[in-house]
């Protein structure tokens, strides 16, 4: 998405935006998804596969709220679930 393009995706009643500019465009004519809601949406693999690649790397590249949060340990286990072998994550100190 270009910056500031706002992408809607629907599920059942609910509207939401696109993560990343969901939080800076909230509109005001848009119901706010819980948090029950997204985890709803993202455990239905129906609804999950109404999503673009675009819209899942736009998700996956913005969920983490900080660098912290990124382990070797993470890394490590997203490429073994992703069957990645090609790549390994170090940690240097």
């Amino acid at each position: 998405l270009a910056s500031g393009e706002v992408r809607s995706i629907s599920w059942d009643s609910i509207e939401a935006k696109s993560v990343h500019s969901y939080k800076e465009n909230k509109p005001s004519s848009t119901k706010q998804i819980t948090r029950d809601d997204f985890i709803s949406f993202f455990r239905n693999d129906e609804q999950l596969n109404t999503l673009s690649n675009d819209d899942r790397i736009e998700v996956f590249s913005q969920v983490l709220p900080g660098s912290s949060d990124f382990t070797v340990e993470l890394l490590n286990e997203v490429l073994s679930d992703y069957c990645v072998e090609n790549i390994e994550v170090n940690e240097t100190k």
